[in-house]
């Protein structure tokens, strides 16, 4: 077991480089729910609609329910362990699967669905 950690440590080192130490400071923070639905929102396939909610990933849902519910996405980014940046993509593509433009537009039909 104890290889398995140190040879996922240096993965990790190889990876990340000069920010290996932090992102690991950062993932020792996290409770085991917060993990564990981190490492599903990774390995999550993507939906087979192509518009609609049920389009939508994992990830792009639960920002459009964190955003619907008046988070910023810096809020949104925190709770999900992403960068604000990647919080607009998300939010970029649940606008277009849901044929919407807005924040606004986004909580009425959040509320709809």
């Amino acid at each position: 077991m104890e290889r398995a950690i140190e040879a996922s440590l240096v993965a990790i080192r190889a990876d990340l480089g000069d920010k290996a130490d932090d992102a690991l400071a950062e993932g020792r923070l996290l409770t085991l729910p917060a993990a564990a639905a981190f490492a599903l929102r990774q390995r999550s396939s993507h939906a087979k609609e192509s518009i609609g909610w049920a389009s939508l990933t994992p990830t792009e849902t639960r920002v459009a329910e964190l955003v619907a519910n008046g988070k910023t996405n810096r809020e949104v980014g925190t709770e999900l362990l992403m960068s604000p940046e990647t919080v607009k993509t998300h939010l970029s593509r649940v606008f277009t699967k849901l044929g919407i433009t807005n924040r606004r537009a986004l909580s009425f039909e959040a509320a709809r669905h």
